[in-house]
């Protein structure tokens, strides 16, 4: 099938999919589901309000979700970071944390510890 124009998937007079022959720019009311692989080579944008960003396992479990509304960030799993990290708010940890290869330490403000 060749398209020489603009091409329009309608309910009625009202465009639900459309293809723009001028740049390839598709525009989709719907969801779109895709089964195979997926590859993006520029920018992925989400622009959503009130919604959630998840990435899930197949079983449909959330494993890592981004809230569009706060940024606030769940991971189910472990965190690796192969450089730098700055925090610059509260740090919340429980059970049992761990630092290593923290030969240059630097403690300002007020510092203090129990137990």
């Amino acid at each position: 099938m060749y398209v020489d124009a603009d091409f329009a998937v309608r309910s009625g007079t009202t465009d639900k999919m459309t293809v723009a022959s001028s740049t390839g720019n598709i525009a989709t009311d719907g969801t779109l589901v895709v089964q195979g692989q997926t590859t993006i080579n520029d920018s992925l944008i989400v622009d959503a309000a009130n919604e959630v960003f998840s990435i899930r396992n197949g079983s449909g479990v959330e494993k890592f979700g981004v809230d569009a509304d706060n940024g606030n960030t769940n991971i189910i799993g472990t965190l690796t970071v192969a450089d730098a990290t700055q925090i610059n708010d509260t740090l919340g940890a429980s059970g049992i944390v761990t630092l290593t290869n923290n030969t240059d330490q630097t403690l300002t403000g007020n510092y203090g510890a129990d137990g």
